[in-house]
C-alpha cells in the first residue's frame, strides 16, 4: 500500500510540474483541453535542456500539436522540435484510448484499429514537426 500511495504522489508531481503533458477537458468545469500557460512551460523546459546541452524526449499529443499550431506558437513547436517528438495518442485520455478500444480484439485486429483510430494525431504531430515520432508512449495508466 505504501509503494501504491508513494507513486501515486510521484505521478501528481509529475503532473502538476509539467500540465503541458496531459491535455484535460473538463467540460462541467470550463477547463481548456490545453491550458495556454501549458505552452509556455513547454518551452521553458524544452529551452533549459537545450541550454544545456541535454536532449530531451517529448511526446506529444495530438490535440496539444493541433492546438499549438492553431495559437501560432512556432516558438514552442521550433523549441521542442530540438529535441526527440514522440506520439501520445491523438486525444490522450478522451475514450476510447487505445487500450480500451484494442482490449477485446486480437493481435492483428488491435493492429488495424489502433491504426484507424490514431494515425490522424500521428500524421498531426509529423507534419506540425516536421519528424516522424520516434516512439509512442501509452496514455494514462492503461
Amino acid at each position: 500500500m505504501r509503494e501504491q500511495s508513494l507513486r501515486h504522489r510521484l505521478v501528481y508531481h509529475r503532473y502538476q510540474r509539467f500540465p503541458f503533458l496531459i491535455p484535460r477537458r473538463n467540460v462541467a468545469s470550463g477547463e481548456q483541453a490545453c491550458p495556454p500557460l501549458s505552452d509556455d512551460a513547454a518551452l521553458r523546459i524544452a529551452s533549459d535542456l537545450t541550454s544545456l546541452g541535454v536532449r530531451g524526449t517529448f511526446k506529444v499529443v495530438g490535440e496539444k500539436a493541433r492546438v499549438l499550431q492553431q495559437r501560432g506558437r512556432t516558438d514552442v513547436i521550433q523549441a521542442l522540435g530540438r529535441h526527440c517528438i514522440g506520439y501520445h495518442s491523438d486525444w490522450h485520455s478522451i475514450q476510447s484510448v487505445p487500450a480500451v478500444s484494442a482490449q477485446p480484439l486480437g493481435l492483428l485486429e488491435g493492429a488495424d484499429d489502433f491504426e484507424r483510430r490514431q494515425s490522424g494525431g500521428f500524421r498531426d504531430v509529423a507534419r506540425i514537426f516536421a519528424v516522424t515520432p520516434a516512439c509512442y508512449g501509452q496514455p494514462g495508466s492503461s
